[in-house]
C-alpha cells in the first residue's frame, strides 16, 4: 500500500458515486492514538478516512473530537505516497462565493497541534507546495467544467470547533484569512511532521458569520454542503482519476506486497506475548504478532514473520509498551448480586446472609434484576480483561440472555437450594436445565449445575444435582468447608447452627460429599479454607478443582485457602473474586496479586505461589477448572481468541525487568486497553464496544434508590447514615 492515494473528507463520500460503483472494503488499524476505520478499493489505490466516523467505537465524532493524531498516523503506517483532503468550508470574504473551489497555500491555526518528536519539533508546517500544485492544474480544469469559481490561493483558518466563530472574530482574521474549518491546518502539520505530501481542497458551502444579513445556522451549514455535492462528485472523480498510482505500480506493488501471503481476520502486534501455554507458563515472547481468524488463533509468531506471512483484514498495532495475555478467566461468582455491591460490609458471612443479602434478594429478585446486575458485571470484567467467568446465581435464563448480548464467554450456573424446602430441588433443576436448552447453539455459553452449599443442602439434593449433572454433562460447582464454623459444627451435629451440614452425618462435608461421590474431577469446589492435609490428598486423588477467592475470604474472615499446598498435592488451583456484594469489585488483576501475596504469608514461603503461577491460576488453571481448557486460557494456535491486551509505561510501572512480575505486581485493571472474545473485539482504547456504559450507570443508579429505600424501612442505622435528599 505504500504507493495508494490516502483521500479524507466527510461523510458525504459514502454517498458519492464513485464510493457507491467501486468496491471499497473496510479495516479497522489501531495505532498509539486510537482506532481507525479505513476504507481501501484496491483496484484504484485508495484509501479513505472519513472523519467524523473515523473511529469506530463512535458514531459519530464532531469537529473538536476528531482524532486527527490517529487517522494521519494510520495513513502513515500503510506508506501512502500522498493524501489529499476535502473539507467543508466558509468563506472570509465576499470575493469567494458560495460554490467556489478554493485550494489553499497557507493556513493560521488558532488550536495548535503537533506530535512533538523531538526530531522534527522545529519543522515549518505548512501545505506541501509540489503536491499543491498539482491538486491545482487538475481542479482549474475541473472548476471549469463544473462552472465554479476557483481560487488558487488564500489561507485557511482552523479554528477548534464545534462552535461557529463570532463576528469579532471573523473581522479580526479575514484580514489574513480567506476560509475558514476546522480540520485541514491540523492535518497539514501532523502531515508534514511524519513527511507525508497533502494538500487541501476546500468547498465554499456557508458565509462566514458576520458575512451574510442572516446569522448562520446548523441547517444553512449542512444545506450548503448537500447543494454543492454535485461539484465534489466532479472533483473527487478528477482526484482519483488524476492521482491514483498507476496499474502497473499497483501490480507491482500487490505481486511484491501479497503473493503467497495468507488472508486472516485481524493481525495483532505488541511488544511482547506471554502465552502461558501449560509447558511453559513463564514463556514471554518479544516483538510478537497473533494472527486470528474466524475467531481462532492462527499462530503466535515474531512480528516480522507475521508480516512476511499474513495480510489481514483489521491490523492492530498496539505499540511499544503493550503485552498480551490471555483473557481472564473469573472462575467463581455472582453476577446478579452486582447491584448489592457495597451493601452490606464488616459482617461475619452469617450475619451478611441473614441480615442483609437474603432480605434484600427476597425482596428484589427477578430477571429484571439479575438482567441489570449482570449487565453491570459484564461490562466491569470486560473492562478490566475477564472473558469468561463462571456463575451461580438465580434467574439463570436472564444471565444467560444478558451474556449472549456481551458476546460474554460464561459457564451459567443455576443454584439448588432446601428452599423453601428440599422439595424445590426439580423445579430449580428445569429452570436452569431449561435455560441451557434455550442457548444450545451458542459456543460462548456452557452451563452448570450448582447445589449452592453443604449447609443450604441436604444429601438427597446433592445426589440428584450430581446425577443431572452427569445426565447433562456439565460441571458441578459448590461452595464448600467456606468457614471453620462450617466444618466444626458439621462434626459436631450443631444442628442449631445455620454453618451446619443438612446431612445426618457427623463429619466435615467435604468427606461427606466424597462419601456421596460429588467429588470428582467434574467437581469445582469453592473456597475450601478449611482443609487437612489428608483432605487435600482426597481432593488431589479426585481430581476435583479448587476456586480460590482471597479478597472475598479475607473481607469476610472465612480463612486461608492453603494454595501452596494444593498445588504442591497435583490440585488445580484457579481464581474468582465472589461477588460484587463481599468482593465489592469483580476485578482479576487484583485477585492475582493477593492470591500470590497472601499465599506466601499462610505458607511462610516467599517462593509460594510465583507470579507465574499467579497468572496461570487466572487463566489458564481457571479454564482447565471448566473444563475449557482446550479451547481458552492460553494464547496458542488453534485456541480461541480470547486475549487482553495490558499497556505499561505508567509511572508505578516502570523500570520494568521482568514482564509477568510487573502484569502481577505492578499493574492495575485501569492499564487494560483492549479485549477480543472469540476473536471479537470488546473493549478498544480502554472503551467498552458492546454496551452503552453511561446507561448501564444509570440503571444501575436508579436501582440503587429503590433498593435504599427497602433497606431504610427496617434498617435504622443505614437510614440515618443515608445522604438526605434536597
Amino acid at each position: 500500500m505504500a504507493k495508494y492515494l490516502g483521500l479524507i473528507g466527510g461523510s458525504s463520500f459514502l454517498k458519492s458515486e464513485y464510493f457507491t460503483s467501486n468496491s471499497f472494503v473496510p479495516e479497522t488499524r489501531t495505532t498509539r492514538y486510537g482506532q481507525v476505520k479505513l476504507w481501501f478499493n484496491h483496484a484504484d489505490g485508495v484509501v479513505f478516512v472519513q472523519r467524523h466516523a473515523a473511529d469506530p467505537a463512535v458514531a459519530y465524532s464532531p469537529p473538536h473530537l476528531i482524532n486527527k493524531k490517529a487517522i494521519i498516523t494510520a495513513l502513515h503506517q500503510l506508506g501512502v505516497a500522498r493524501v489529499i483532503a476535502f473539507n467543508s468550508t466558509g468563506s472570509m470574504t465576499k470575493q469567494i462565493a458560495l460554490g467556489s473551489l478554493v485550494i489553499p497555500d497557507d493556513f493560521l491555526c488558532l488550536d495548535p497541534i503537533t506530535f512533538f518528536d523531538d526530531a522534527r519539533a522545529h519543522l515549518i508546517p505548512g501545505y506541501d507546495d509540489a503536491l499543491r500544485t498539482e491538486v491545482v492544474a487538475q481542479l482549474r480544469r475541473i472548476a471549469a467544467a463544473a462552472e465554479c469559481d476557483f481560487h488558487a490561493a488564500g489561507a485557511y483558518l482552523q479554528t477548534h470547533g464545534p462552535r461557529f466563530e463570532t463576528k469579532a472574530e471573523i473581522r479580526h482574521f479575514a484580514r489574513d484569512c480567506a476560509v475558514v474549518g476546522m480540520t485541514a491546518g491540523h492535518e497539514a502539520v501532523l502531515c508534514k511532521e511524519l513527511g507525508l505530501p497533502y494538500a487541501a481542497v476546500c468547498m465554499i458551502d456557508n458565509w462566514a458569520n458576520g458575512l451574510d444579513t442572516v446569522g448562520l445556522t446548523t441547517d444553512e451549514f449542512h444545506a450548503g454542503v448537500a447543494k454543492n455535492l454535485r461539484t465534489m462528485e466532479l472533483v473527487l472523480a478528477g482526484v482519483v482519476s488524476s492521482f491514483k498510482p498507476l496499474a502497473e505500480t499497483l501490480a507491482a506493488a500487490a505481486a511484491g506486497a501479497d503473493a503467497g501471503k495468507t488472508h486472516v481476520d485481524s493481525l495483532i502486534f505488541a511488544r511482547w506475548v506471554v502465552p502461558v501455554a501449560a509447558a511453559a507458563p513463564g514463556t514471554v515472547l518479544e516483538d510478537q504478532a497473533v494472527a486470528v481468524r474466524d475467531g481462532k488463533i492462527v499462530a503466535v509468531l515474531p512480528a516480522a514473520v507475521a508480516r512476511e506471512q499474513y495480510t489481514a483484514a483489521v491490523t492492530d498495532d498496539l505499540g511499544a509498551d503493550h503485552v498480551l495475555i490471555p483473557g481472564l478467566v473469573n472462575a467463581h461468582t455472582h453476577v446478579g448480586m452486582s447491584l448489592l455491591r457495597g451493601y452490606s460490609d464488616d459482617k461475619p458471612v452469617g450475619d451478611w446472609l441473614i441480615q442483609d443479602i437474603w432480605p434484600a434478594e427476597g425482596k428484589f429478585m427477578s430477571p429484571e434484576f439479575v438482567t441489570a446486575s449482570a449487565r453491570l458485571a459484564f461490562a466491569e470484567m470486560l473492562q478490566s480483561g475477564t472473558t469468561c467467568v463462571n456463575d451461580m446465581y438465580f434467574e439463570p435464563a436472564a444471565t444467560a440472555a444478558t451474556a449472549a448480548a456481551f458476546g460474554m464467554r460464561a459457564v451459567i450456573g443455576f443454584p439448588v437450594l432446601d428452599f423453601p424446602d428440599k422439595s424445590a430441588c426439580e423445579g430449580q433443576l428445569n429452570t436452569g436445565l431449561a435455560a441451557a436448552a434455550a442457548h444450545k447453539g451458542n459456543p460462548l455459553l456452557q452451563f452448570a449445575v450448582c447445589p449452592h452449599a453443604p449447609y443450604t443442602v441436604c444429601d438427597e439434593n446433592l445426589v440428584r444435582c450430581k446425577e443431572a449433572a452427569e445426565t447433562a454433562g456439565v460441571r458441578l460447582h459448590v461452595h464448600l468447608h467456606e468457614t471453620e464454623a462450617e466444618v466444626t459444627d458439621s462434626i459436631a451435629g450443631n444442628t442449631s447452627s445455620m454453618a451446619c451440614h443438612r446431612s445426618d452425618q457427623r463429619t466435615a462435608p467435604l468427606d461427606n460429599l466424597d462419601r456421596l461421590g460429588l467429588l470428582t474431577d467434574k467437581t469445582v469446589a469453592v473456597h475450601m479454607t478449611q482443609l487437612t492435609q489428608e483432605q487435600i490428598a482426597t481432593v488431589a486423588a479426585r481430581g476435583t478443582h479448587v476456586v480460590h477467592c482471597p479478597y472475598s475470604n479475607l473481607k469476610l474472615a472465612s480463612g486461608f485457602t492453603q494454595v501452596q499446598a494444593l498445588a504442591a498435592a497435583g490440585v488445580n488451583v484457579a481464581l474468582g473474586t465472589d461477588s460484587c456484594a463481599s468482593n465489592n469489585s469483580l476485578d482479576m488483576v487484583a485477585e492475582m496479586k493477593l492470591a500470590s501475596v497472601l499465599a506466601k504469608a499462610v505458607a511462610k514461603d516467599a517462593t509460594a505461589v510465583s507470579a507465574v503461577t499467579a497468572l496461570q491460576m487466572a487463566t489458564l488453571n481457571g479454564a482447565r477448572a471448566l473444563g475449557l481448557d482446550s479451547r481458552v486460557g492460553s494464547l496458542e494456535a488453534g485456541k480461541e481468541a480470547d486475549i487482553v491486551a495490558v499497556k505499561f509505561g505508567s509511572l508505578s510501572q516502570v523500570p520494568m525487568y521482568d514482564v509477568v512480575s510487573h502484569l502481577v505486581y505492578s499493574t492495575g485493571r485501569d492499564s487494560v486497553t483492549d479485549v477480543w472474545v472469540a476473536g471479537a473485539r470488546k473493549v478498544a482504547a480502554r472503551q467498552l464496544l458492546c454496551a452503552d456504559v453511561a446507561a448501564i450507570v444509570a440503571d444501575a443508579r436508579a436501582w440503587q434508590e429503590k433498593i435504599s429505600d427497602f433497606r431504610s424501612e427496617h434498617d435504622l442505622e443505614f437510614a440515618a447514615k443515608r445522604p438526605k435528599k434536597v
